[in-house]
């Protein structure tokens, strides 16, 4: 299972997240993302079960909104919202 991490750099600390000791084996990542001050995280998952096919197209739709540079929308949101997505 892969955890990305999408944001801006807005309010960005120092801190890294810490080690999650049973959810990555060890030496299977190479740092913990940054912590933010202020910022609410929103988790996002798709295709928890086999048969959630739908969920990974509305997954898809998804991060081309949110990565779009040319988009204020998503601008906003990243400045705004750390997003895990699993």
């Amino acid at each position: 299972t892969d955890l990305l991490t999408i944001t801006s750099f807005d309010r960005m600390t120092r801190t890294r997240e810490p080690t999650i000791e049973s959810l990555f084996p060890r030496g299977t990542f190479t740092s913990r993302p940054f912590k933010f001050k202020n910022k609410p995280i929103i988790v996002l998952t798709a295709r928890v079960h086999p048969g959630e096919v739908q969920s990974s197209f509305i997954l898809e739709g998804f991060l081309d909104f949110i990565l779009d540079t040319q988009n204020p929308q998503a601008e906003e949101l990243r400045k705004n919202f750390v997003f895990k997505i699993v």
